[in-house]
């Protein structure tokens, strides 16, 4: 789904001893597509320091992957990496340092001039 935006530029061109005064309006339409995390995984169940990978892709409307993503991982609200997708996938190692719980993962890949943002979130259950 496309989103579309139309803003309104007005252009005012003051009076002066060479020109009469002049105005113009045109419409600048901005245009973006939205871009989708695909996670291998929802959620992730391992024993405290044990190494968990986060793989996914990030894809547009069509399902065609977009390459150079750039990613944020968060795990309980803490920035743990910022990565770029490579040809569209992406992986991500990480020793657990949490205790015994339930901890939300989101991964948040950045709007850029063609996509708008978008996030997705995993369940990290450490036992």
């Amino acid at each position: 789904m496309d989103t579309q935006s139309n803003s309104k530029i007005c252009i005012n061109i003051h009076e002066s001893n060479k020109y009469n005064q002049r105005n113009a309006t045109t419409t600048l339409k901005i245009s973006k597509d939205y871009q989708f995390i695909n996670l291998e995984k929802t959620t992730i169940t391992i024993n405290k320091g044990s190494k968990i990978t986060i793989t996914g892709n990030i894809t547009d409307k069509n399902k065609n992957l977009i390459t150079q993503s750039k990613l944020n991982i968060k795990i309980a609200g803490i920035d743990i990496a910022n990565i770029t997708s490579k040809d569209g996938k992406f992986t991500y190692d990480y020793t657990t340092t949490q205790n015994k719980g339930t901890y939300d993962i989101l991964i948040t890949a950045q709007e850029t001039d063609n996509y708008h943002y978008n996030a997705k979130h995993m369940s990290l259950k450490v036992t």
